[in-house]
């Protein structure tokens, strides 16, 4: 009997060694499997992007090809990097996000690294054309009722 648990134990370890060890989005609505892939980070089991933010290397992500001003996740960066284009000004700057954590552009925020799906990212890049567009349009191009936008102290 004892050889069996043993065996099952072995089992179910190599399977989740296995399933841990790929690096794939995790349902952010999901609390137990996030949990899971970040203690799975703390302990080493799972990789995450870990660039120095002294010497980052030059990707071939350039703002000028955007459509867009606005925020991006940088692929070739894992998304740990992302850049903030303007090209009004023509200008293009880059940001790290901390360590564990990756550039999610559909939230355009740092995340947990398990919980983003980095190759999706320039799916959502033409979401930056409802940026600046007035208070009544959110990011997503929902348009935002008045009463929301209203000042709580008004009447």
């Amino acid at each position: 009997m004892f050889k069996y648990a043993l065996l099952a134990l072995a089992l179910v370890g190599a399977i989740m060694a296995h399933t841990i060890s790929k690096r794939q989005a995790v349902d952010w609505n999901d609390p137990v499997a996030l949990g899971e892939a970040i203690v799975a980070m703390f302990n080493g089991q799972l990789s995450f992007p870990q660039y120095n933010p002294d010497s980052l290397p030059t990707t071939k992500f350039d703002c000028s090809q955007q459509q867009h001003a606005g925020y991006y996740a940088d692929p070739e960066m894992e998304c740990q990097v992302f850049h903030v284009c303007n090209q009004e000004l023509g200008i293009q700057s880059t940001f790290i996000c901390p360590n564990m954590t990756v550039f999610s552009q559909y939230y355009l925020t740092c995340m947990w690294a398990p919980a983003v799906d980095c190759q999706a990212s320039s799916r959502y890049y033409a979401l930056n054309a409802n940026l600046f567009q007035g208070p009544n349009l959110d990011y997503w191009g929902n348009t935002v009722p008045n009463q929301i936008l209203a000042s709580p102290n008004k009447k």
